[in-house]
C-alpha cells in the first residue's frame, strides 16, 4: 500500500503551492491512501469559509475528491471544516 502524507496546506484565497498542487496530482495517480494532516486550509488569517469557498480553496478540494482514497485530520487553523464538507465522501477526522 501507498501511503502519501502531508499537513499544513493552509490553502487559502491568495495561497495554493505549486509544491502542494503537484503533490495531490501525483496521489490521485499514486497513492492507495491520502493523510492530509491538519491546516489544510487556511482558518486563522482568513476565515475558514473564505478559504474553502475561494477560486483555491474550490480547486484544493477537487483535487481531495478526485484522490481514490482520503483521510482528513483537521488541525487548529480548519478544526470547524467538518462544518462546510458535510458530502464528502472521504473521511473527516477530528
Amino acid at each position: 500500500m501507498r501511503i502519501y502524507a502531508c499537513s499544513d496546506l493552509h490553502v487559502s484565497p491568495t495561497h495554493f503551492s505549486d509544491a502542494a498542487r503537484a503533490f495531490l496530482q501525483e496521489g490521485r495517480e499514486r497513492a492507495d491512501l491520502t493523510l492530509l494532516c491538519g491546516d489544510i486550509y487556511e482558518g486563522i488569517w482568513y476565515p475558514l469559509e473564505e478559504s474553502v469557498r475561494s477560486d483555491r480553496g474550490q480547486e484544493l478540494w477537487s483535487l481531495i475528491e478526485s484522490l481514490p482514497r482520503a483521510v482528513l485530520l483537521l488541525g487548529n487553523h480548519d478544526w470547524s471544516l467538518r462544518d462546510y464538507l458535510a458530502g464528502s465522501r472521504h473521511p473527516v477526522v477530528k
